[in-house]
């Protein structure tokens, strides 16, 4: 519904606008409302309130937290699994903003904006189960999901509140020459985070008779807050000052220069941390210590940047700048230090344990399910584990999150280069060329600070893969314990081109074609919003402690966009015009890590990327699984030459995301007519749209598709087996259903794969 007034009263003059939109069945929802008042010929006054809220449902995670193995590779709803529809979840997003926005005319080219902004934005998750505990069923003692069933467990307690309430003031001075902009800012942003894991409980069992037979579970897991507090958040805070002064200064009609400067700073208020003095007590490398109740000291960050225009001769236009920019706070690992400092919530996980994928043991507190089934009910397993339902002292988990407190802002260098040149010929015709490379000056990165390479029996394997091999005590200088120290780092450097070409050769034909070309070296992508997960899932050759530039997970190296529309100024379909369009898109949608199925280094982390023989004598092999070492030879290699990336590796270490999957190519097309009639003396202009989305593959299944790797068990085709007499690595193909992988990718059965329709009607204002 959409409803605007207009009201004058003297020389004041409001406008108010309305707009309302919903859409029940999935959940989402848009509310704005605009104000705007003409006090006087040199002030305006404008108000404007945004509500959207937005859900989406989802299938549930594949990770099991702390349980072991973790089934990468594998999914609760898959080829070989399925969910129950209490197992889903949706993903919630709910906004309110709104805008003071007052300009005044001080006088003959002299201007002033005061802006004050509010946004509050609440991410969280829900689920249609009751609350109970989340099951996992293995088929038959596999290692691998078979059925799934309750309340999500990651969806209990998961609850992100992020608020940021803004001032500014900016006074703008028009010269002959010159333009001066001088602003003052504050900031101040709040974050509060509830993630807590397991808090419906969690169980899996080998089969689904050892559920219904009341079976003792192959896992337990349990996470609560203590002192009865069912959602123990976490808030961090800083308050953001800023000051900038720029000179935009036309040196000459044709030549235009504009420098500045920003200053900002930055006071965290750190009023939810809390001292853990166990943590505190222990002493890390170099003598590094870390307080839990304390957040990075106030900083200062300068800005400096400096950019130009110059409209050359023959329609040639060169722009470019450099200068230091700052980027966002990670606050969400800011979060994690009061989040896990094991002083507001307990976990507890009762699990079995494994050797090559073979049964070792189980923790005795699995014993007492035995007959009696599962628990439900939170407060029962509290009582029935006996768990502290208070704080009764400070511990140190096994799992430590901390922060250097000189803790840096992210910044980068960043250079730009443009060429916009008109092509001198009888119809528009525009050729551009931008260019950007950015220069890591100080970014987020984490490292295990629990770990010293001085310290225990460190090795290395034969040549040439000569990679280390962790001691037995993994090199920790405190036993079992993983550290993430939140740092920086000043390793990293991106580039980006792009390159553009518009024309309209004829009336009513318009052609445009673009390539872009992106790399980005850093020292982790940060997968995952957990500090202790980053540190985990980021592949390396050495582990966590040996981290090393990689390409970002991120970035699309290349991709080409063309479109092509015509316009048919004749009346068709009874209609005013009719347009067609056609938008074509081409790139490599992922980049893909081979690494080995299992812990090769002995680090604890299954991360290790793969070491790529340039021949048969760098690779040995084992009897595995009733295949032979030469049949998986043989399948190793017919492998190795399907697969571009690692036919043109040989004989080095693969890089982490950098296979990429195969090419996809895909074509919108969007057919619209205009539509017009009178009523009275008002004209009514109206627009129907056709679009058809991948189209293409309305032809031909394949077509359009994106191909993903869970053909070749997710680039994990090798399996480590240990160090033969010689002292070289041995090997054994991954099998599944004794078959071992000979393609590297397979297409993606997913629905956003497939083409679709929109169907449109939109109502054009005069």
């Amino acid at each position: 519904s959409l409803f605007a007034l207009m009201m004058t009263a003297g020389q004041t003059k409001a406008q108010v606008s309305f707009g309302h939109a919903e859409r029940l069945n999935n959940g989402w929802s848009f509310l704005r409302i605009d104000t705007a008042w003409n006090i006087n010929e040199q002030h305006r006054l404008a108000l404007r309130y945004n509500y959207t809220f937005d859900r989406a449902w989802n299938g549930p995670s594949d990770n099991s937290v702390t349980i072991s193995p973790r089934f990468r590779g594998t999914y609760r709803i898959g080829p070989q699994s399925m969910a129950f529809a209490n197992n889903m979840y949706s993903y919630n997003c709910e906004v309110h903003s709104a805008v003071l926005d007052f300009n005044s005319y001080l006088s003959n080219g002299i201007t002033n904006q005061l802006l004050a902004t509010f946004t509050s934005n609440r991410e969280y998750r829900d689920s249609r189960s009751a609350p109970f505990p989340h099951i996992d069923l293995m088929y038959d003692g596999a290692l691998e999901p078979y059925m799934s069933m309750g309340y999500e467990l990651y969806s209990g307690c998961t609850d992100l509140r992020n608020q940021v309430a803004s001032i500014k003031d900016e006074l703008t001075v028009n010269l002959a020459d010159h333009t001066f902009i001088a602003g003052l800012s504050y900031e101040y942003q709040t974050v509060g985070n509830l993630y807590m894991p397991n808090a419906m409980m969690y169980y899996r069992y080998k089969s689904v008779d050892d559920l219904l037979n009341k079976a003792v579970p192959e896992a337990f897991t349990l996470s609560y807050g203590f002192d009865g507090v069912e959602k123990p958040y976490n808030e961090i805070a800083y308050h953001q000052i800023a000051f900038y002064l720029q000179d935009e200064w036309q040196v000459t009609p044709q030549f235009a220069l504009t420098y500045g400067f920003r200053l900002d700073g930055f006071i965290f208020d750190t009023k939810g941390f809390h001292r853990n003095n166990a943590i505190y007590e222990l002493t890390f490398r170099d003598g590094m210590k870390i307080d839990t109740g304390a957040g990075p000291k106030p900083t200062l960050a300068a800005s400096p940047r400096i950019g130009f225009i110059w409209d050359a001769a023959n329609g040639l236009k060169i722009h470019g700048g450099t200068g230091l920019f700052l980027g966002h706070l990670p606050l969400v690992y800011f979060v994690n230090i009061p989040a896990f400092d094991n002083l507001k919530t307990n976990s507890v996980a009762y699990t079995t344990t494994y050797v090559n994928n073979v049964e070792t043991g189980h923790n005795a507190n699995l014993d007492t399910f035995a007959g009696t089934g599962m628990i439900t009910k939170v407060e029962d397993a509290i009582t029935r584990f006996n768990l502290p339902r208070t704080l009764q002292q400070h511990k140190a988990p096994s799992r430590i999150y901390g922060m250097n407190p000189d803790f840096k802002l992210p910044q980068v260098w960043k250079t730009t280069l443009a060429v916009d040149w008109k092509v001198p010929v009888s119809f528009p015709f525009t050729l551009s060329a931008e260019g950007i490379f950015n220069k890591t000056v100080s970014a987020a990165f984490v490292e295990n600070i629990n770990l010293d390479f001085a310290q225990g029996e460190w090795t290395r394997f034969n040549e040439p893969d000569n990679r280390l091999i962790y001691p037995a005590s993994k090199g920790q200088i405190n036993a079992g314990k993983t550290v993430a120290y939140l740092t920086n780092t000043n390793k990293g450097y991106g580039v980006n081109a792009a390159f553009t070409m518009k024309m309209t050769p004829v009336e009513h034909l318009d052609l445009m074609a673009a390539y872009a070309f992106a790399d980005m070296r850093e020292m982790s992508s940060f997968p995952g919003t957990d500090l202790i997960s980053v540190l985990e899932n980021t592949p390396q050759i050495d582990g966590p402690g040996k981290a090393q530039l990689q390409r970002s997970q991120y970035v699309i190296p290349h991709k080409v966009t063309a479109s092509v529309s015509y316009f048919v100024p004749w009346k068709v379909f009874c209609g005013d015009g009719l347009h067609l369009s056609l938008f074509y898109t081409a790139f490599s949608p992922y980049g893909y890590s081979y690494i080995y199925t299992n812990d090769m280094n002995g680090d604890g982390v299954s991360n290790d990327l793969m070491y790529i023989p340039k021949d048969d004598s760098e690779i040995r092999f084992v009897d595995d699984g009733g295949v032979s070492a030469a049949d998986q030879r043989a399948a190793f290699w017919a492998f190795v030459e399907q697969d571009d990336y690692l036919r043109s590796h040989k004989g080095q270490y693969a890089e982490a995301y950098a296979a990429r999957s195969p090419w996809v190519h895909r074509f919108d097309l969007r057919i619209a007519e205009d539509f017009s009639f009178r009523a009275g003396n008002t004209k009514h202009c109206f627009q129907l749209s056709l679009n058809l989305l991948n189209f293409t593959n309305l032809l031909n299944s394949k077509w359009g598709v994106n191909r993903i790797n869970t053909a070749c068990n997710s680039s994990k085709i090798l399996t480590y087996k240990g160090k033969d007499a010689d002292g070289y690595p041995t090997f054994s193909m991954y099998q599944n259903a004794g078959r071992m992988p000979s393609a590297s990718y397979e297409y993606m059965m997913s629905n956003d794969q497939c083409w679709s329709i929109q169907i449109g009607l939109k109502y054009l204002f005069n």
